[in-house]
Parts: C-alpha cells; sequence; structure tokens
C-alpha cells in the first residue's frame, strides 16, 4: 500500500514522470509506463507497453569469483533475439571487478556480440515485433518492407519455410547483399534457400522484402531434422475464454520452457496445425508439470484417431517426459499442411490441468 500511495503522490506532483512497473503486482503488470522482466523473457512480450529484459552473462549481476557459469555466445544470441522479435529492448549486465576490470569472459562476449552487430545491426535498430507467432528455425523482426529472418536452426534441407501469404520480391542475405537467394512458392508459406558457409557468423540473417502489404498465413509445425514433430506451447493456438495462457519463465526459474496452463474448463483447448513431410508410426510423448494440486485427464485428436490420458499429480518439481501411446499418421496425408493435432480436457481433478510445455511426435522407425 505505501508504495501505491508514493506513486500517486509522484504523479501528482509530476504528471509527465516515466515510472516502471515495479510498484506492485509482479513483473508483469500494467501500473507502469514500461516493463522490466529481470532474468526472464514474457512468453509473448508485454503488448501495449515498452519493455526491456536486463539479463546477466552469468548468474550474477554484481562482480562474483565463485560464479564461472557463463552462457555462450549461443545463449546470449537467443535470449537477444527472442527478445527483440517480441518487441522489447535487451539490457545485457556485466559486473566489473574492484579494480574496474571486466572479466574476460564478458570481454569475449562482448566482442563477439559487436562483431555480428557491426553486421546486422540493421535487423535489429528499429525494428519492431515478429508478425508470427513463432518460427521453428529462429526468429524474425521487421522494418518498412523489409523482414529480417535470424535463423539458429538451419534445416537439414537448407530451406526454411516461412507462413507468409504475401509475395516477396527478393531475399538475401544481410551480409552479401548482392547474393539473392531462390524462392518458392508453398501452400500456404514461402520457402527460401540458404547456403551453408561457416564462415557466416551465426545467427545468419536473410532480408525478405516485400512486395505489398504484409499477410500472415496460418503457420504450420514442420518435422525436425531428426524425424520428430515437436508441438511446443510457443507454437500452440489456444482457444476459450476459461483463462488458458501461455506461462512463462520468471525471474526464480529463467531456463523454466513456456508451457500451457491455468486450464480449468473444458470448453478451452489448444491445437497444432502440422505440415506433414513424413507418414508414418509416431509414439506420442507429452513432457508436463507434476503438481500436488493439480491433475486431469486430456485427451489427444488426430483424424479419427483419439488417446486419452490422465496426468497424475506430483511433487517432482520439473518437467518430466512420459509416453502416452502411439499415433499413425496416413500416407495420403503427405505435403498437407492443415492436418491439426487437438489437446482438450476431459476432466479436471484438483485446482486445474498441470501445466503442458510440449507434445512430441517421435518416429517408431
Amino acid at each position: 500500500m505505501g508504495t501505491k500511495r508514493i506513486l500517486k503522490d509522484l504523479l501528482k506532483w509530476q504528471p509527465d514522470i516515466i515510472v516502471n512497473n515495479r510498484f506492485w503486482n509482479g513483473l508483469e503488470n500494467k501500473n507502469g509506463d514500461i516493463g522490466t522482466p529481470e532474468k526472464y523473457i514474457p512468453p509473448t512480450g508485454l503488448p501495449g507497453m515498452d519493455w526491456e529484459v536486463s539479463h546477466t552473462m552469468n548468474e550474477s549481476y554484481g562482480f562474483s569469483n565463485h560464479d564461472s557459469k557463463w552462457k555462450s555466445y549461443d545463449q546470449i544470441m537467443r535470449l537477444f533475439l527472442e527478445t527483440v522479435s517480441k518487441g522489447g529492448n535487451f539490457l545485457l549486465n556485466v559486473g566489473p571487478d574492484a579494480a574496474g576490470t571486466i572479466p574476460e569472459p564478458a570481454v569475449k562476449l562482448l566482442h563477439s556480440i559487436g562483431d555480428w552487430m557491426k553486421i546486422n545491426g540493421e535487423s535489429i535498430y528499429g525494428t519492431t515485433a515478429s508478425p508470427f507467432q513463432t518460427l521453428d528455425w529462429g526468429y524474425c523482426t521487421q522494418k518498412n518492407d523489409k523482414l529480417y529472418f535470424h535463423v539458429f536452426d538451419r534445416p537439414k534441407d537448407g530451406q526454411i519455410s516461412v507462413p507468409l501469404a504475401s509475395p516477396l520480391k527478393e531475399a538475401y542475405l544481410l551480409q552479401s547483399p548482392r547474393h539473392k537467394l531462390s524462392i518458392q512458392e508453398g501452400q500456404g508459406t514461402k520457402i527460401i534457400n540458404i547456403p551453408e558457409n561457416k564462415a557466416i557468423q551465426w545467427p545468419q540473417v536473410i532480408v525478405a522484402k516485400l512486395i505489398g502489404p504484409l499477410k500472415v498465413a496460418e503457420n504450420a509445425v514442420q518435422t525436425s531434422a531428426d524425424g520428430r514433430i515437436v508441438l511446443t506451447a510457443n507454437n500452440a493456438k489456444l482457444q476459450g475464454s476459461g483463462g488458458i495462457k501461455l506461462i512463462g519463465a520468471t525471474t526464480h526459474d529463467p531456463n523454466r520452457p513456456n508451457a500451457i496452463g491455468n486450464w480449468s474448463l473444458a470448453t478451452d483447448q489448444a491445437y497444432w496445425d502440422i505440415k506433414v513431410q513424413r507418414p508414418g508410426s509416431y509414439n506420442l510423448v507429452i513432457s508436463y508439470l507434476p503438481n500436488k494440486k493439480m491433475a486431469g485427464t486430456i485427451e489427444i485428436a488426430l483424424g479419427d484417431q483419439k488417446i486419452s490420458h490422465k496426468i497424475p499429480s506430483g511433487d517432482e518439481n520439473k518437467f518430466i517426459e512420459k509416453e502416452i501411446g502411439v499415433l499413425e499418421i496416413d500416407q495420403r496425408l503427405l505435403g498437407e499442411t492443415n492436418v491439426k493435432l487437438k489437446l482438450s480436457l476431459a476432466e479436471v481433478n484438483g485446482d486445474q490441468l498441470p501445466e503442458i510445455s510440449s507434445i512430441i511426435l517421435v518416429p517408431r522407425n
């Protein structure tokens, strides 16, 4: 209550003062001009307000002789690009030692990021959030008539699929604008062929120039290089008004995966569109977070096939994977992009259904 009174007086004395959202109700509330999540990225950003993630290079904000858990270049860049792709600013902390010296691992990381930014800064500065819900292979930013694709996980065939209905004028590597890339029309997608060039500092940035207004198509989950179909909470479509939502990491648990949570009504549901690239038999694996107060029965449907499974309560305090059945994907579905896998709630035992982070289809042969 004291902080509310202070804020009320501040706004009375200086109506134009800028305040952050740390006065009450957690780090994702709207009671401020700017959002300030710390050491984690909100699952869907903070739409409707300016926001900034503050993160660390190891585990500590200040200098610590005992903290040697330095993040890798890949980890930092993924945090950086995920934040920017959701419309946020990325504040990367570094703690100097007692003599004012920046630790060598931090210097190395900063130099690596700086080298990448010298070439690819155009894809960061002045851009806005990605128009796509999620992309299997990386992240996207946009500016004027350009989309910038940041490719971390290059598909085995060298082709990235973009759920885009708009026509494209051209595509090229930001590092090499004269090298135009091949663009193919897919079913509701654009397929861009990207070169395998180990001389390019990762992640690669592909620029795609639009013709006319941006039109996003439905995004279908593709088969991974290892043959699995990974349906994460991030690329799920959530429907209903009962409170179902995406729940993410927190300051105290920054490595926690995003999950479908707050699910207590059978009228809510989740589904995924799948692009069938490999017909056959798949083991169905679910990843969920056991909770002593949460349990329930789910139903997974793919066409005429239905699998029911009761998720028990528990107190493991970490996400666990469990194989719950077998699904068949018919040969006749090969190439289809609107095959839906639906996740429904049949029964709740306890406060609500345990949080679900992913459903994975693992090929059996």
